[in-house]
């Protein structure tokens, strides 16, 4: 029992306790943030948008997996969202 803890059961009571959290904690937040980002992107002109693909090409460019490429994903998926 003591090589499983580890890796069984502690592992289980942590996902067992932070999914509710997750859930029901940042759905929400992120829901409405999410909608905030697609209503400010379908209010962009076509200038603004154009810039806004020049900024996060060079962002994913340049940062290779690290937090602002993160962001422009973000972006990118609200982008396709619109276009939906």
């Amino acid at each position: 029992m003591a090589l499983i803890m580890p890796v069984m059961v502690i592992s289980t009571v942590t996902i067992l306790v932070m999914v509710p959290f997750y859930i029901d904690g940042l759905s929400y937040p992120l829901d409405w943030f999410i909608k905030a980002m697609v209503a400010t992107l379908k209010g962009m002109s076509e200038v603004n948008a154009a810039f806004l693909g020049i900024g996060i090409g060079v962002l994913a460019a340049l940062d290779m997996g690290e937090p602002c490429s993160k962001a422009a994903t973000a972006f990118t998926k609200c982008g396709s969202m619109i276009c939906h």
